[in-house]
């Protein structure tokens, strides 16, 4: 009788969705699987739906998402006609990610990400730096002489400044 009246429970659902508008509910993350771009949820009543989707379309490649923290409130919505969920608001948020072909932005409480290809915005200043400290000048009588001690303390406290502001790709 029960495999029955879940088949009857399904039907009717499926029948509600063609003609009902959308759902959307609170839910609170369980757990995220950012490699697939889901979490996993429960609702009030205290049912479980896995694969809600952060984004709404399934296809690798581009991307701009918010990744929720575990264990705290989202909103999603049911996607017309299907049994599948999307996340629509994220209450607190551990993670941005945008990708677009070889460029890729991220952003968490570890810093920011910039990266196209193999080059990175944290390495590229690093080096602009390194590069600044190394520098010599000639003077008038002709020998060369390196930063006043000042000046490269100095870039070095930017070096430092610029490696907590980044991550490391």
């Amino acid at each position: 009788m029960a495999k029955e009246h879940d088949d009857i429970k399904e039907q009717l659902g499926n029948f509600a969705a063609q003609y009902a508008p959308s759902t959307i509910v609170n839910a609170k993350v369980v757990s995220v699987d950012e490699n697939e771009a889901t979490v996993v949820v429960t609702l009030v009543s205290g049912l479980e739906i896995d694969d809600v989707r952060i984004r709404s379309v399934i296809k690798a490649g581009n991307k701009a998402i918010l990744i929720p923290k575990e264990g705290t409130n989202i909103l999603i919505g049911q996607i017309e006609g299907e049994h599948d969920y999307v996340v629509i608001a994220v209450e607190d948020i551990e993670k941005i990610l945008y990708e677009f072909g070889t460029v890729k932005m991220q952003v968490d409480d570890g810093g920011f990400l910039l990266k196209k290809g193999a080059e990175n915005m944290q390495k590229l200043l690093k080096d602009i730096l390194d590069a600044i400290i190394a520098e010599r000048h000639l003077t008038k009588n002709g020998p060369t002489i390196k930063l006043a001690p000042t000046s490269e303390l100095r870039f070095t406290n930017l070096k430092t400044r610029v490696a907590n502001l980044f991550k490391n790709a």
